[in-house]
């Protein structure tokens, strides 16, 4: 390697040595990066929008399930206690699976998670089941905070 090479290394077995007069690489590691960077965000994007569901919702949801006030403010603060519940121990965990596994396998797995929860409770609130919402929103906790966790790992290995 010479000292006009550029290097990079990400630790992981993808480091190269390439010279500077072969811009075609790096054009398109620059947009593999940039690709990367786009689809974490609408990763995170989706995550958060379906966490705050319920709370924009919150009016047209009351009038939906016809519970009283008072009642239907106790499930609303339930639904997202259910989900936070897990996030107080489970990103550390998953922390550990994703160095341990990868980021790409669990990444899938805890998408997954958010998936199949914001279905359940989707399917909970068109049958007004309160238990489907409350397991729904559980599952959706498994995976939620957690999948910022994978995210962040993909996204550090490409923006080292």
């Amino acid at each position: 390697m010479s000292i006009g090479d550029d290097y990079t290394d990400d630790s992981q077995g993808h480091g190269a040595s390439e010279s500077s007069d072969s811009p075609a690489v790096d054009v398109a590691q620059q947009s593999v990066r940039w690709l990367i960077l786009m689809l974490s965000c609408f990763l995170l994007f989706g995550n958060y929008f379906a966490y705050d569901n319920p709370a924009a919702l919150n009016t047209q949801l009351q009038k939906h399930l016809e519970m009283p006030y008072d009642e239907y403010q106790y499930l609303l603060s339930a639904l997202y206690s259910i989900y936070s519940l897990p996030n107080t121990v489970l990103p550390f965990v998953f922390g550990h699976l994703v160095d341990r596994f990868g980021a790409h396998h669990m990444l899938l797995f805890l998408s997954g998670c958010v998936c199949v929860g914001q279905a359940l409770f989707a399917l909970g609130v068109q049958h007004r089941s309160v238990g489907m919402m409350l397991v729904g929103r559980g599952i959706f906790g498994i995976g939620g905070e957690s999948c910022g966790v994978a995210q962040a790992s993909i996204t550090t290995r490409y923006f080292r």
